[in-house]
């Protein structure tokens, strides 16, 4: 379980672990709090950091909001896996928190490159939707 914001690795050394035979990573992207660094130059290096180079601030995603934005961070991070199969796995905000409605807090990435290994991921995630739509995996991969 890699959280690459939180704790700094670079993508360059999720990839690195991802080359290796039979590895999967579960990667916690905070989505919240790099949203909200995106545009504030005082913290850009973390996102720096994580990317492992500053080609993030030129990408579609710097010019838009809301749920667009989000769609394509997620689409762009994804693009810098090398990952063969990626599950995302959208966590909402809880219902006790100050934030409601449909903004995501952060994802759960299940990145591999066996085959197995995102059937297995899925089977044991697909039960686990709540009530409270703070936990959203459709199943599409």
């Amino acid at each position: 379980m890699i959280d690459p914001y939180g704790h700094p690795l670079t993508l360059p050394v999720i990839n690195d672990i991802l080359s290796r035979k039979r590895t999967e990573a579960l990667i916690t992207l905070m989505w919240y709090r790099i949203n909200m660094d995106l545009s504030n130059p005082a913290v850009q290096a973390n996102v720096d950091r994580l990317s492992g180079d500053r080609e993030w601030r030129q990408q579609p995603f710097m010019g838009q909001r809301g749920i667009a934005r989000e769609n394509s961070f997620l689409d762009y991070f994804a693009s810098k896996l090398r990952a063969k199969y990626l599950l995302p796995f959208r966590i909402g905000f809880d219902p006790e928190d100050k934030f409601k409605g449909e903004r995501a807090k952060y994802y759960l990435l299940h990145a591999s490159n066996h085959p197995s290994a995102v059937r297995l991921m899925k089977e044991v995630m697909w039960p686990l939707g709540d009530e409270d739509g703070t936990f959203d995996f459709s199943g599409e991969s």
